[in-house]
């Protein structure tokens, strides 16, 4: 009996803390990565316009990937705690914002699928923006609030930004979180 009592209680915990982690997704910090695609050196710096202090480079050859978080931010810097995936390198400061910080839609259908962005933090079907066909690549955070981040990307030419729900991204370089 005792053994049903705890494995249930574990199950319920688990269940708990699972929601809990996708209600507070973007509360107090928004989780990201650095494109695998950069190769250049991320410079990390004490403060806004302030001097560098460490510098990371995501390992594409050894797979060793930068993944981070935002903790806050300005208009032109996010302040993140950053590590490399195998964590042989951490670091906390400011980075400049830039396209190769971003996230990955969860759920994404190859070759090409719609995508749905806001104008605002609301769902609202007046301020929906559905870009069809969009073929699904990292998309640009650039700035987040609460449950919501807003994003960029590139498509045909033309660059679109807006809000998508934060519990729709993925910051994970290895999986799209399917």
């Amino acid at each position: 009996m005792a053994r049903f009592f705890n494995s249930h209680a574990s199950l319920v915990l688990t269940v708990i803390l699972t929601l809990t982690a996708v209600t507070v997704y973007c509360q107090d910090k928004c989780p990201a990565i650095i494109d695998w695609h950069y190769i250049g050196s991320v410079d990390i710096y004490n403060k806004p316009d302030g001097k560098i202090i460490h510098q990371m480079k995501n390992d594409t050859a050894n797979e060793d990937l930068i993944h981070l978080d935002i903790l806050r931010q300005t208009d032109s810097y996010f302040y993140v705690f950053m590590q490399m995936n195998t964590i042989r390198d951490t670091a906390t400061g400011w980075i400049k914002k830039a396209d190769y910080i971003g996230a990955y839609l969860k759920q994404e259908s190859f070759p090409a699928m719609d995508l749905t962005i806001y104008k605002d933090k609301i769902i609202s079907n007046t301020d929906k923006i559905v870009i069809t066909k969009w073929k699904p690549v990292l998309l640009t955070i650039e700035k987040y609030a609460d449950k919501w981040v807003f994003v960029s990307l590139k498509q045909n030419g033309k660059t679109y930004k807006g809000w998508i729900e934060a519990h729709k991204l993925c910051a994970n370089s290895y999986t799209y979180c399917n």
